[in-house]
């Protein structure tokens, strides 16, 4: 029997804010909407991200967990995690190219999406689809790295993102590189050491609140599976009980300078897990782990339905298990 965490009083560390002149503000417009009082003229794309890879020598079940929320439009056309091309994911079936915020390939390595939250003035709406980038890297032969530093030199041509890519080396164990294209000082490729860490729509550098507190629930929920070296199916409901935090993080410096927003504006979208109420919330939940075997689980569940108050309704599940291929 899994002992389930209780919710935590996270600490919040001060808040780095981002240059003045990288202002992101969101706009919105009165709703007539039932249960709304407003919808999102620009959406506020809260998704977070969880990650956790082992050291060599850690004496770990698990090589690799990653844990993810995609928060969105309601009604937007998503398609369910399914195998297309070689790439195991969720689509994003308005976008023309059908992309997708998070997959992975035979290889195990792991592609993902997170947008980074812009004024409406900097959007450019001839710009490439951001979705396109994780298809990308899981199409190609280069590692993490090699494809991120490659993503560097185009990287105006999309809005603002952070793409999170993840591939095993020729020990088998996984290295993480991102990289974020707005609100940086430099354009590069960043890696990580082993270890755990949360990623929003800011960077990781300027952490929202939701982030801070959502890593240190993903650590010790971290805790609880690696001590009790819980199977991928034991461990999945300790991971959902991260995803599905619905304590509100106000309030948020970095947001509210982000969004040029006053926080009774904001407040609705810094839970982990966001209902909303204005047709807008989290989506889908998704948790991809690797076992010390190179055996593969990825789990999804998804919304199905919307309330006509705007809020998440029915919800779906569904499981994809596979070995990995060999690195070389």
């Amino acid at each position: 029997m899994v002992t389930q965490r209780k919710p935590l009083d996270v600490p919040i560390n001060p808040i780095s804010v981002a240059p003045v002149h990288q202002w992101t503000p969101l706009l919105f417009h009165p709703s007539t909407s039932p249960g709304s009082s407003f919808n999102v003229l620009y959406k506020p794309v809260m998704c977070v991200t969880f990650v956790y890879f082992c050291a060599e020598g850690e004496d770990s079940p698990f090589k690799l967990v990653v844990i993810n929320n995609r928060d969105e439009q309601l009604d937007r056309p998503t398609s369910t995690l399914a195998w297309e091309n070689a790439i195991l994911a969720g689509r994003d079936e308005k976008d023309p190219a059908r992309g997708t915020w998070l997959g992975v390939n035979k290889r195990g390595d792991v592609g993902n999406l997170l947008s980074i939250t812009q004024k409406a003035a900097q959007l450019n709406a001839n710009a490439q689809s951001r979705g396109t980038i994780p298809s990308e890297f899981l199409n190609s032969s280069q590692t993490a790295y090699d494809f991120c530093s490659a993503q560097s030199k185009k990287a105006t041509q999309f809005n603002g993102f952070q793409f999170l890519g993840l591939n095993r080396n020729e020990k088998g164990l996984y290295e993480l590189c991102s990289l974020t294209n707005l609100l940086v000082d430099a354009v590069k490729p960043t890696q990580w050491p082993a270890g755990a860490y949360g990623f929003g729509n800011s960077p990781r550098t300027s952490s929202f609140r939701k982030v801070l507190r959502g890593e240190e629930l993903f650590k010790s929920a971290l805790d609880i599976i690696l001590q009790q070296k819980l199977e991928p199916k034991e461990a999945i409901p300790v991971l959902l009980d991260v995803l599905t935090d619905t304590q509100k993080c106000c309030p948020d410096e970095q947001l509210a300078f982000q969004t040029g927003h006053p926080e009774s504006v904001y407040a609705f979208f810094t839970s982990v897990f966001v209902t909303s109420g204005h047709r807008y919330g989290t989506r889908s939940h998704s948790i991809f782990i690797v076992d010390k075997n190179d055996n593969a689980t990825f789990y999804e569940k998804r919304m199905t339905s919307t309330t006509k108050e705007g809020t998440q309704g029915d919800w779906s599940e569904s499981t994809e298990t596979f070995s990995l291929n060999p690195v070389f």
